[in-house]
């Protein structure tokens, strides 16, 4: 019955298993922050007035204290009418695949006896809430996922679009205009099979113009025009050798965005390669690939930015720390069970190189995969660590997938280094404390009242409002409610569900009242800890 549920999801790992069904091949996979469905106990009883017949005939299992897996199994037989009874193999197949596979020593009763102490209603209506109690009483990272959590998951870089990613960017010496230009652009999409290139302007989407707008207004309009089209035409201006203004028509499909980038900084002699994740295998492949083309034009400093990176393949972290280390078979670090039980080391694969310094950028939110990529690199490689104490996920979980498309986590080994120490819930502290530069919002002295009294002619006030929320570019706030106002409004009565009138009105002066308080009780950053190491890289 086992080979009726679990698909074969992707064959990277290189830890050695006895497979659990001929179709299942285990990955290892980690999150630092997994999707729960937590089920949360009722204050009251809600079958308490019904009889068991009632409860079964709705197809409500009550779970009691001494109840064995037959007499569960038994009941739920009763009311499983799904295809080959699916609900009740899953879960029981759940119940071996913990045995088996977690990291702590499990046996078939202390897991069933916890899960009764866990569980006071089964309903077979909703089986979802019963898998996610089962995996997610474990610990703080085993989990449970519904096919819709698990398409999210698995491919967080997916999406539907024509496969350009675009960043503010403020006029300067670099950028001529205020706008949004492309810094992205998809593999084998549709942008890039029309030729757009990193850099280009948005000019214009369809037939309305976003000049003049800002970064909030221009996402509106990205938003609402692109939403539900299959096709959506693209206007950018271009500079330097191919200047000029280009128009689009652009296919919405289904685009995987590469989970890294690159910046190379000649003054410095700097390579700089931002990570966001280990989800995808091609990465490391990729990685690979920018850093022979780094060190073969002579690059010899390298700062890998692994903030708010939660992790993925451990696999892949180990495929890029070779990549710093020149000699093979060095060992990085080890994978294992509890109390440093059935280690099994990962090696350097001798393709790397003696780079003269690397300096990681971490913070709190870094974690399992980028962790480990960050203690393997400091203690093999030389390896500075700049930022905050990490998240401390010193584990990793197996992944496996379903064929209804749901799927589990089960945390199965912990990282330990090659002295056979473990950073898990300790995170790694960094050896240059930083953390960003940041300022409280406020608006400046003279920005003009802005009240209930006068919003309807306070156009210097409201566009100052627009401009700190982001919403009109700084060239158009120049105190005339012209089009350029009027879009700026429009963008935000979209984006917050108002009507789009595109003029004042009481209510969208108090949208943005509130909108305004809120800003200024928050705080941006003025200077991030990669413009810290750039002054002076370590």
């Amino acid at each position: 019955m086992k080979k009726l549920f679990l698909l074969i999801f992707v064959c990277i790992s290189l830890l050695s298993f006895t497979a659990l069904a001929d179709d299942f091949i285990p990955i290892l996979v980690e999150d630092p922050d997994p999707f729960g469905l937590g089920f949360e106990d009722e204050e009251e009883d809600p079958y308490r007035d019904l009889t068991e017949l009632e409860r079964l005939h709705r197809g409500v299992i009550k779970v009691y204290d001494g109840m064995t897996p037959e007499d569960l199994y038994s009941y739920m037989q009763i009311v499983d009418n799904s295809d080959g009874r699916f609900y009740t193999q899953k879960l029981f197949y759940l119940f071996d695949l913990i045995l088996y596979n977690h990291y702590s020593s499990f046996t078939a009763e202390t897991l069933f006896g916890a899960f009764v102490d866990e569980v006071d209603y089964i309903d077979i209506n909703n089986m979802d809430e019963t898998y996610a109690v089962l995996l997610g009483m474990l610990d703080r990272f085993s989990y449970y996922l519904t096919p819709e959590q698990s398409e999210a998951f698995f491919n967080p870089t997916d999406s539907r679009g024509v496969g350009i990613s675009t960043v503010w960017q403020d006029k300067s010496d670099e950028y001529p205009e205020n706008g949004m230009y492309v810094n992205m652009v998809a593999v084998d999409s549709s942008a890039e099979k029309a030729g757009i290139k990193k850099g280009d302007r948005l000019v214009k989407i369809n037939d309305v113009y976003v000049d003049g707008l800002g970064f909030y207004g221009v996402s509106a309009v990205i938003d609402e025009e692109s939403r539900d089209a299959d096709f959506i035409t693209y206007t950018f201006e271009r500079y330097g050798e191919e200047a000029g203004v280009y128009t689009y028509y652009l296919e919405r499909t289904y685009v995987t965005f590469p989970e890294y980038s690159v910046e190379y900084y000649p003054d410095k002699n700097v390579f700089y390669l931002d990570i966001n994740s280990f989800m995808n295998n091609s990465s490391a492949e990729e990685i690979s690939a920018h850093i022979d083309r780094a060190w073969n034009d002579g690059y010899r400093n390298v700062i890998i930015d692994l903030q708010n990176n939660s992790g993925g393949v451990v696999l892949l972290a180990s495929a890029i720390a070779s990549k710093f280390i020149p000699e093979k078979d060095v060992t990085l670090f080890y994978m294992g069970r509890e109390n440093n039980k059935k280690l099994f080391p990962y090696y350097s694969s001798g393709n790397g190189y003696d780079f003269d310094s690397i300096t990681i950028l971490v913070n709190e939110n870094s974690a399992s995969s980028a962790e480990i990529l960050t203690d393997t690199l400091r203690k093999k490689a030389g390896a500075k660590v700049a930022g905050s104490t990490t998240y401390g996920k010193g584990v990793a979980q197996i992944a496996m997938q379903f064929v209804d498309g749901s799927a589990v986590g089960i945390t199965s080994y912990v990282a330990y280094d090659t002295e056979g120490n473990t950073y898990n819930e300790k995170g790694l502290t960094p050896d240059i404390k930083k953390k960003p530069k940041v300022v409280k919002n406020q608006l400046g002295v003279d920005v003009g009242s802005f009240t209930a009294l006068n919003f309807m002619t306070a156009v210097s006030a409201l566009e100052q409002r627009l401009l700190a929320l982001e919403y009109i570019s700084p060239d158009e706030a120049d105190g005339v409610f012209d089009e350029d106002t009027s879009r700026a409004l429009e963008s935000l009565q979209y984006n917050y569900g108002l009507e789009k009138t595109g003029q004042m009105n009481e209510e969208t002066f108090y949208l943005i009242t509130n909108l305004i308080n809120s800003w200024e009780n928050s705080y941006t950053a003025t200077e991030t800890v990669l413009d810290v190491i750039l002054k002076k890289p370590v």
